[in-house]
This record gives C-alpha cells, sequence and structure tokens, in this order.
C-alpha cells in the first residue's frame, strides 16, 4: 500500500495555523496524526493534550463515549460526529476505531483529505484493519484515484474475502479502470455474499451497460429494485438503459418515477426530454427541457436539446439568458460548448447570419480542445482499407456468404439526409428501421490487426453476431435497415459476408453537409474531424475517395441517391429506391414524417416535418465563413457530387 507522503513540520504548521483561526477540533487533528506516529514528540504531544483539556475536559475514553459517536454515524448526523470524533482522538490517539469513524464522517462531509489522512492513521495504527482498508479503497475510488484504491482493496480481501463491501468496491474500481470483465466476478461475489446488496445490483447494471449488454445491465437494475422499489440511483439508470434499448416508453415510465422521488432533478428532465424528443413527444420534451432550465439555470446541454426542436424569435429571453450565461467569466467550458451550438441556431434562426457562425465557431474550437487528433490518423486508416479489401481478399470469403437480403445499409457522411432516406424506407410495411447499429464498425475495428497483417477473419461469427443484434427488435420484418453513416468504409465487409445486402450511399452538396456538421454537437469522440472547418474538409476528401474505390473494386453494389433530388423529386426517387430494394410500391414511403417511429440523431426534429426545397443550399448564407473548407474542396476539384449509380 503507497501513501502520499508524511511530512512532520508541515502537519505540525498546519496545527498551528489552525490554532490560529480558532479552528482548535482540526489543530487537534493534526496533532493526533504526528503522535499516532510519533508518540513522544515534544511539540505535537504537549499540544494535543493542552487542545484535549479545551476540548472536552475529560481525561479518558469510556464506551459511552463510542456509543454516542456510533449513533451519530448511524443517524446521518456526519458534521457532529466528526467534531466529536476529533475530541475523543485527542483523549485517545492511539484508538484507530477513532481514526475510522472520524474518515467515514469526514468523507460524507466531502472533507476527502482529511478523511483519506484518518483512515492512513488508523491502517497505520492498526495495519490488518480491514474495515479501514475498505473505507480507504472506497474513498480513493470517489476521488479518482482507481490504481491506488486498487491496491488497498486487494489487500483487504485479501485479509477478510468474504467482505462484501470491499468486493463492491473492487468492481466499482476495475469498471473505472476500464475492465468490466472482471468487475463483474467481484460484484456477483459481493451479490452471493449480500444477496440484497442493492448498491452492488446497480454497479452490475452499470458494468454490463458499459459492455453494451443492455439486457443484462437491465435484468440487474430491475433485480436491485425488487429489494429497494425507490431507489433513485437504480431506477435513473435503468431508465436510461431502457432508452438505450430502443424500450423508450419504459425509459419515460420509469424516468417520471424518479422525477416523483426527486422533483428538482434538473438532469433527469433533461434525459426524459430527450426520450420524448426520439419519439415524437417534441411538445412534452420542450416542456421537460424548460422544466430543467428552471431547477438549474446553468443546464446548457437542455438549451443546447431545446435549440432543436423550437425556432427563435427576436427578443427570445432564452437567449439573453443564454448570451448572459456564455459571457460569464466564471463559465466553464463544458457549458460554453453547449451555449454556443445553442446560440449559433438562435441567432440562425432571426437571420444574424455572422453572429451565428461565430458562436458556433466557438463552440467547435472549445470541443476541438477537448481532445487529441490528426487527420492523418484517419488518411492511414483508410488507406490500409483500400490496400487490404483487394480481389484476394474477397476471393477468400466465397462459401462463407449469407443469401440473407434481410439488411440495408444507409452509408455515407454524417447530415447527409441519411435519416430522411431511413425513414422513407421503414414506413414500408416490409421493413424496419433499426437506427444507427454500431456492430459491423465495432466488428471490423476490432478484428482490424489480424487483416492487416494477412489473417483471415471467420465470416460466420460478423453474420451470426449481426443478425442477432436487431433480431429482437425487428420482430420478422423481411428487410431491416442499419443507417449507421460511418459503415462507408466497411462496404467490402458488407458484400463479403452479405452479397444480397442492399447498401445506399447518401450524396449532397459538400458545403451543406460541411455547413450541418459544423453546427451541430456529436456525443460521440469518434467524429473528432468535425470541429474544424479544414479538418472536415480533408475528411470529406477521404470520404469521396473511399466511395470511388468501392464503385470501382465492386461495381453496382452500391446504390448512390442525391438528396438534392429527393427534395425536388421525393415520389420518383422513392419509387428508385424501393426498386433498388426489390420492394413493391407503397404510397405510404411519402408520409414518412407521420410515422411514429424513434430518430436519435440530429434530424430528430426536420424528420417529423414534410421536406421543403428550403432544405437545401443553405451553404451561400454562410460562404464567407465557411471559406477554408471551401478553398480545400476547390483544390481537390471536390465542389461536385459523386457521380450518381
Amino acid at each position: 500500500m503507497t501513501e502520499n507522503k508524511f511530512s512532520i513540520r508541515d502537519t505540525i504548521r498546519s496545527a498551528q495555523r489552525a490554532e490560529e483561526t480558532g479552528d482548535l477540533a482540526a489543530a487537534a487533528n493534526f496533532y493526533a496524526m504526528v503522535v499516532s506516529r510519533f508518540p513522544n514528540h515534544p511539540v505535537a504531544a504537549k499540544r494535543l493534550k493542552n487542545l484535549h483539556k479545551a476540548l472536552t475536559g475529560s481525561a479518558t475514553l469510556t464506551q459511552n463515549n463510542v456509543n454516542q459517536l456510533v449513533i451519530l454515524l448511524q443517524t446521518g448526523d456526519m458534521e457532529n460526529a466528526a467534531e466529536m470524533a476529533t475530541r475523543l482522538i485527542c483523549i485517545a490517539p492511539k484508538e484507530a476505531v477513532l481514526h475510522n469513524f472520524q474518515g467515514i464522517a469526514l468523507s460524507r462531509t466531502f472533507e476527502t483529505k482529511r478523511a483519506e489522512h484518518a483512515f492512513r492513521t488508523a491502517i497505520r495504527l492498526r495495519p490488518n484493519y480491514t474495515e479501514a482498508l475498505g473505507n480507504l479503497g472506497t474513498l480513493l475510488s470517489d476521488t479518482g484515484k482507481p490504481d491506488a484504491a486498487r491496491i488497498v482493496l486487494e489487500q483487504a480481501l485479501k485479509l477478510k474475502p468474504d467482505f462484501c463491501e470491499a468486493s463492491n468496491s473492487m468492481g466499482v474500481v476495475l469498471c473505472q479502470l476500464g475492465r468490466q470483465s472482471e468487475a463483474l466476478k467481484f460484484l456477483d461475489n459481493a451479490i452471493a455474499l449480500k444477496p440484497d446488496y442493492v448498491s452492488a445490483f446497480n454497479n452490475k447494471g452499470l458494468a454490463y451497460k458499459d459492455l453494451n449488454k443492455l439486457s443484462l445491465a437491465i435484468d440487474a437494475f430491475e433485480a436491485g429494485l425488487r429489494f429497494d422499489k425507490s431507489n433513485i440511483d437504480i431506477l435513473t439508470n435503468l431508465g436510461y438503459a431502457y432508452s438505450q434499448a430502443d424500450r423508450e416508453l419504459n425509459a419515460i415510465s420509469t424516468l417520471k418515477k424518479v422525477l416523483k422521488l426527486a422533483p428538482d432533478n434538473a438532469e433527469v428532465y433533461l434525459r426524459l426530454a430527450v426520450v420524448q424528443s426520439t419519439v415524437g413527444q417534441l411538445d412534452l420534451a420542450k416542456q421537460n427541457l424548460l422544466t430543467a432550465i428552471e431547477k438549474d439555470p446553468t443546464k446548457a446541454e437542455a438549451y443546447r436539446v431545446l435549440s432543436a426542436l423550437k425556432t427563435y424569435e427576436r427578443d427570445d429571453p432564452e437567449v439573453n439568458a443564454m448570451k448572459r450565461l456564455f459571457a460569464d467569466p466564471a463559465t466553464d467550458q463544458y457549458t460554453q460548448i453547449h451555449l454556443g451550438f445553442a446560440l449559433g441556431k438562435a441567432f440562425e434562426d432571426i437571420q444574424e447570419h455572422r453572429k451565428a457562425f461565430e458562436y458556433w465557431a466557438k463552440a467547435n474550437l472549445n470541443r476541438r480542445q477537448q481532445f487529441s487528433y490528426s487527420i492523418n490518423e484517419d488518411r492511414e486508416f483508410f488507406a490500409q482499407i483500400r490496400e487490404i479489401f483487394n480481389v484476394e481478399l474477397m476471393a477468400s470469403f466465397k462459401g462463407q456468404q449469407s443469401a440473407s437480403n434481410q439488411p440495408i445499409f444507409i452509408v455515407g457522411m454524417m447530415r447527409s439526409g441519411t435519416t430522411l432516406v431511413e425513414q422513407i424506407l421503414s414506413s414500408h410495411s416490409q421493413v424496419f428501421g433499426a437506427g444507427e447499429l454500431p456492430f459491423v464498425n465495432t466488428y471490423a475495428r476490432n478484428n482490424f490487426e489480424t487483416l492487416k497483417s494477412g489473417g483471415r477473419i471467420e465470416l460466420d461469427g460478423f453474420i451470426s453476431g449481426y443478425l442477432d443484434c436487431y433480431r429482437e427488435a425487428a420482430k420478422q420484418s423481411p428487410r431491416v435497415i442499419d443507417k449507421l453513416p460511418i459503415n462507408f468504409l466497411w462496404v467490402g465487409l458488407i458484400k463479403a459476408a452479405f452479397p444480397n445486402a442492399r447498401i445506399i450511399n447518401l450524396v449532397r452538396d459538400p458545403r451543406d453537409v460541411g455547413l450541418s456538421i459544423f453546427k451541430n454537437y456529436f456525443d460521440d469522440l469518434g467524429n473528432k474531424y468535425a470541429y474544424d472547418l479544414e479538418e472536415l474538409a480533408e475528411f470529406y476528401l477521404l470520404y469521396r475517395q473511399m466511395m470511388e474505390f468501392w464503385h470501382k473494386a465492386l461495381p453496382g453494389a452500391v446504390y448512390d441517391i442525391s438528396y438534392e433530388a429527393i427534395v425536388d423529386n421525393v415520389e420518383g426517387e422513392a419509387r428508385k429506391l424501393l426498386e433498388f430494394c426489390d420492394l413493391d410500391w407503397e404510397g405510404e414511403v411519402l408520409n414518412f414524417h407521420k410515422a411514429p417511429r424513434v430518430v436519435k440523431t440530429a434530424s430528430l426534429a426536420q424528420v417529423r416535418e414534410p421536406i421543403y426545397a428550403s432544405s437545401k443550399k443553405k451553404w451561400p448564407m454562410f460562404e464567407r465563413e465557411l471559406a477554408p473548407f471551401i478553398r480545400i474542396l476547390k483544390e481537390n476539384d471536390a465542389l461536385q457530387n459523386l457521380r450518381l449509380s
């Protein structure tokens, strides 16, 4: 077990400063830390004795004293418990249990540094003190020190293998370290030792959620609720898991339960609104976003989500509130990012385009500063894909393919119209829209090193895994849409596994694509290119190059459709789409905007409305601001759309 460096001189100085300011309890605590290690230290021992007289007037520690302290801890009176523990430590500085109790009280009052010292002192006095080790491990985990916490908890569990609280804390620590599969073993052990351990069920659910095993996460949360139906943490996490698992109605009802128990929780109002917006409950979503802002006026993400659902007018009080918060020197970067995107949308609505772009530019700059990235990373990666997917590799997959024509893939740049095409097709009676499924991209990246080294991946696992990822949700629909734009990287893998699958590539004026990307916030850090105009232009060139490669390598495999053509002639383009997908004509596909389907992308408001001609050629209003983006496209002769199939 490691420990922060202990300095007698610094600790005594801290005690003396506390005495000077009249905080005798804190001074006594510092002197007690010295005495616990050096009982005969002349300064600390003498001052502690004098302070003990001033604070307690009692010369001996009694069982009644300890019992009173325990009662304060059990009733949650942590401030008085911390104060009493300090007084008792003056009487008996070598009693490890007092330091442990003091640490518990201090940790609950968020005096984490003092709490850590208290637990470490208890352990120094009694090296095999398992409870103090467990408490210290939990504190280190809570304060963002998982590596140190793991070492302490390992020691506690070695001394006491059936220490269920330490086992639960170890599960949390391993999750913090990205080792969820290992964490589950400790969490299951904690539950086996204590079958009604609600916290362990909650942590187990979070571990499965991190692994994207949502059905198992939901099972764990629901199991915990059987022991505590009103547990706010589990109910909240269950609501979020339902949403991720596309069980939006369950998510809505669960989050409403949370708000009955915690009516001032702005974060839950925000998350409830997000789920409601995905199922088309836009008015309810707006109302809950306004409530979130009312509960927490600094809730910038609520402002950003709201901005996508409404059209602003001049002198809107929400705009003025956002401007004040954005300009406040105390506003942090995270808040400024969300406010910047929201203010950009607001000023676009009121036709102040220059000011709109200024806010977008600030938001994008702040977002870009949150991570490291070079376009060369993607340039090299894309080149490797083109090199790997050659004729020999494609031929090696023969005999392993699935004959299924169920999957329909929609690919392209983000914000190019992929959601619109999904809504049109999924309005057909034979088609289920599964949204953006991460399976293909995740599988391909996880197996990329094998492909790169000349190894061969077995398609059986890929095919069965992919079909399983939507089988339950699709409910036996003959055709299923996977609308993850980045799958344009994996056309070769898709056609190798599913030669009868349909792949649709959206093409749109790149200037409108670039503008639409730049004015939107994306949760997924897989889109790191999106926040700098020059990097965005370079990424568009890489996408274009990749699609040209697939057209040459796999002629006829991809159907290109123009967003602008859809806007100009919805029915004509819809008929071509259905024909390409081997689907009979159904006029209902023209009423896509009325379909009660879940939409989780930035297009969630637009797809609830009919198509208007104004949805194209928005870029000229921002031509000057987009100059760095347009310049790169011009230099590479890339202002014209890709050729259409």
